[in-house]
């Protein structure tokens, strides 16, 4: 089991045994900035991602919590796939980038937009939402990590064109 902890600038890490609840290892990260509340901790296999966008950095800890590689990458928001081969930068007035962490190629994968934040990491996916910068319009949308597909989110759709197919009582369809 592994618990962080947020403390000002510091990650406390720690890796727990679930047979015994011994604390197998301890490690302290520090952060850059005075606070720092735009961290992402991802668990990667049996690595830990720690993405520090003040710093321009993601450190990646192995099972012991040592950092084993270190990557510079800028955004305001950071993220990595699973194979931690790429990472993805989103920019709160630019858009999204994808950096290839082997090579340090990168690409453009969404520009011409504001206002762009991520909510929330769910399984391989980043939900986030922006505005377009030529219609001012609003897209919630998702950013898959593992194919750096991006989705748009259809949220208001018409009560009209929606079916609902429910049952009553007697379990016949309506």
């Amino acid at each position: 089991l592994l618990t962080c902890v947020s403390v000002g600038t510091t990650l406390n890490f720690r890796l727990l045994s679930l047979d015994t609840g011994e604390v197998l290892h301890e490690k302290a990260v520090s952060l850059a900035g005075e606070y720092n509340y735009t961290y992402n901790v991802q668990v990667c296999g049996d690595q830990i991602a720690v993405s520090d966008p003040q710093a321009g950095k993601i450190y990646v800890l192995d099972e012991t919590l040592e950092c084993v590689k270190e990557y510079d990458v800028t955004g305001d928001f950071l993220y990595v796939n699973e194979e931690l081969t790429a990472a993805y930068s989103f920019y709160r007035d630019a858009g999204i980038q994808m950096t290839n962490l082997e090579t340090g190629e990168t690409s453009t994968l969404i520009s011409g937009v504001y206002n762009l934040n991520s909510y929330l990491e769910c399984g391989d996916s980043v939900s986030f939402s922006c505005e377009d910068d030529a219609t001012g319009d609003n897209y919630p949308a998702a950013l898959n990590l593992e194919t750096g597909n991006i989705e748009t989110l259809v949220i208001d759709e018409r009560f009209d064109i929606t079916e609902f197919e429910s049952t009553d009582t007697y379990g016949e369809r309506k």
